[in-house]
């Protein structure tokens, strides 16, 4: 089995929307259908004005980071609450306070969570590029680069103290609108999927590979 990340990006554009996020739609509904555990957010700016300080768009980002450590919360096994060595305490969730100050924890949260995942993994996120802006430069790469470094290999967990070997299946696909730079600078050229067309037989291969468990 092999662990992977996916971006396939159309055409920049606000016609483009709605096609990119059919396919995230449609990865996410198949995920479903064949009962294999997931994880999704389709990302959009707020409609109401932020909080003086902050942008819509780091506003947004939180959001995202908050719902995929909320998913995978929902998902956790039971035994993780008798884990000594994780903490994901009630003291370390309250840490987060919905600003970019606790970004560094929430990174910290969504990783301890990410190490203790089921077997199988998927998680889709959609409209990345949205939340691309000066106030979140390097944050959303962190948040991509952690979820890449958890597709790299299997992990070692600490269990009663011993180290052990954990290998599990985890598949992420980005879909986007034009070339966000948090993607360019995180992903390799062989994860990247640029397209024109939602018919194009390229990108159509590459997900349906994406969605299987081999």
């Amino acid at each position: 089995m092999r662990s992977r990340v996916l971006a396939i990006a159309g055409p920049h554009g606000h016609s483009s929307t709605i096609p990119v996020t059919l396919i995230s739609a449609y990865y996410a509904s198949s995920a479903r259908q064949q009962k294999l555990p997931i994880i999704s957010h389709f990302c959009s700016l707020p409609r109401k004005l932020p909080p003086e300080g902050t942008t819509p768009a780091s506003q947004a980002l939180i959001a995202l980071i908050y719902s995929i450590i909320r998913q995978l919360t929902e998902i956790a096994p039971p035994v993780l609450d008798c884990d000594s060595t994780c903490d994901l305490s009630a003291e370390r969730f309250c840490k987060l306070d919905g600003t970019l100050k606790s970004w560094k924890e929430a990174l910290s949260v969504l990783d301890a969570l990410l190490r203790f995942a089921p077997p199988i993994l998927f998680c889709v996120i959609d409209r990345l590029d949205v939340l691309e802006d000066p106030s979140t430069d390097g944050y959303i790469q962190s948040f991509v680069q952690v979820l890449v470094r958890h597709t790299m290999c299997a992990t070692y967990v600490p269990a009663n103290g011993n180290t052990r070997l954990r290998t599990a299946l985890i598949k992420v696909l980005f879909t986007v609108a034009g070339k966000p730079k948090s993607l360019l600078e995180t992903l390799s050229e062989d994860q990247l999927v640029f397209t024109q067309s939602l018919r194009a037989e390229h990108p159509r291969s590459q997900l349906r590979s994406h969605l299987t468990l081999s």
